[in-house]
């Protein structure tokens, strides 16, 4: 929907920029300067034109790095809930049914909770961190759009 409020402002830029162009062409022979007046405003056009771009362009960029976060901390909380289950002493008796060994059996149960507890703290850690970088993208995401529509005021362009 952004993307067609800009292409309908670009289509319009252009437009105008094309019947500026003929109707100069048609009038009586221009003065220098003009030429170089209509010449430093489609330049300047032309760079809000770009900058208008690459802040759209940052903005899906952020938002789609946002989305993969998503992802990765819903499969990173699906891996803490099977840890929590796997944790259960039933699951971990369950587990260990077909153990054949020498070693006592709460020895087993005591080293496969000591293993299901550390990958638990790593998942965990790795939730907190993902959820950092979520913050501060939602906060560059913020910024961005906070920096577009200034930018856009600036022009007074509308959407």
């Amino acid at each position: 929907m952004c993307n067609k409020g800009f292409k309908t402002f670009l289509a319009g830029l252009v437009l105008a920029f094309v019947f500026e162009a003929q109707s100069n062409a048609q009038s009586s022979p221009s003065r220098p300067g003009d030429q170089s007046d209509s010449l430093s405003a489609a330049i300047a056009a032309n760079s809000l034109i770009d900058r208008e771009m690459k802040s759209e362009q940052r903005i899906e960029m952020l938002w789609s790095k946002y989305f993969d976060i998503q992802i990765q901390m819903l499969d990173v909380q699906a891996r803490i809930e099977d840890l929590d289950n796997r944790l259960a002493p039933e699951n971990i008796q369950r587990a260990l049914w077909y153990v054949g060994s020498a070693r006592p059996m709460d020895e087993w149960r005591a080293a496969l909770r000591t293993k299901l507890e550390a990958d638990k703290e790593r998942a965990t850690k790795v939730m907190e961190m993902l959820t950092a970088t979520r913050d501060r993208l939602e906060a560059a995401i913020h910024d961005a759009e906070a920096e577009r529509e200034r930018s856009r005021q600036r022009s007074g362009s509308p959407e």
